[in-house]
């Protein structure tokens, strides 16, 4: 088990199953999906504790614990279709791919999705991204 493996499985065992969060997908998702991927380097070492990582000055990643709350009252199911608005650099949209059917993430610059491909259950991940005050629909957007 790697360091950031065993972060993972810290950080669902302390942060997300003491929060009442015990449904076996967002368990699974939370345990799969490399947080340390989708943060900035200057945090990557970071990633697994209980805080928000800041992308910018008005961008963060969700702490664990709350991402994983707003997912149990979600309750994704696996034959849905999820939009995941505001992205930030994927990791909900990461995290959500490994539930539902499929996943549309729409951010307003590059959502991080390298690590997708060749992984058997990423490719349910669509990305568009869209300049940050642009005027064009989703659909004139670059598409990944």
């Amino acid at each position: 088990m790697s360091d950031y493996s065993a972060r993972r499985k810290i950080m669902v065992d302390t942060q997300v199953r003491p929060s009442d969060v015990t449904k076996f997908p967002i368990i699974d998702a939370m345990l799969s999906v490399p947080r340390e991927l989708f943060v900035p380097r200057a945090v990557k070492e970071s990633a697994y504790i209980g805080e928000n990582c800041n992308l910018t000055a008005n961008r963060i990643v969700l702490e664990p614990r709350t991402l994983a709350k707003m997912l149990d009252a979600l309750d994704i199911q696996r034959n849905e279709l999820v939009l995941d608005i505001g992205s930030g650099l994927g990791y909900s949209s990461a995290v959500i791919a490994r539930m539902a059917e499929a996943v549309v993430a729409l951010a307003s610059w590059y959502i991080r999705v390298p690590w997708y491909r060749g992984q058997h259950s990423m490719g349910r991940l669509m990305s568009l991204f869209c300049k940050v005050g642009s005027s064009r629909s989703p659909m004139e957007c670059f598409r990944n």
